[in-house]
């Protein structure tokens, strides 16, 4: 189902034939979509509010093993938890340049020549 133009969505060609064939596919088609996105954006942001919540608890370990007298122990927490949230943001980063490098260039998804005339004697 897919023609170049991103992981779910189809040509303009392609969604009018589903269409014919399948009267209301477009609607139901894009209502996954934006069910499938909504999905994903609270799956992510629990993810974020999880991870805030383990992270200040480790810092807030490693504080109190300070204060404890257990200077090294607190030291050697906190340094953990530091770099485990650096790794995680510049992972994170790092990804999102791959993702973004790989962007929808509409000049290169462009229908041919050839896929307008299969288009129109259809």
């Amino acid at each position: 189902m897919t023609s170049g133009t991103g992981d779910w969505l189809v040509s303009a060609a392609e969604l009018k034939r589903y269409e014919a064939v399948l009267p209301g596919f477009a609607a139901r088609l894009l209502n996954m979509a934006e069910a499938e996105q909504r999905h994903e954006h609270r799956t992510v942001r629990l993810g974020q509010v999880l991870a805030a919540v383990v992270a200040l608890a480790f810092l807030g370990a490693s504080t109190f093993l300070i204060s404890a007298g257990h200077e090294v122990s607190g030291a050697v927490l906190g340094t953990v938890d530091l770099v485990a949230l650096v790794t995680v943001f510049v992972s994170v980063n790092s990804s999102e340049r791959r993702a973004n490098s790989r962007k929808f260039d509409p000049i290169e998804s462009a229908p041919s020549a050839q896929d307008k005339a299969a288009t129109e004697s259809a």
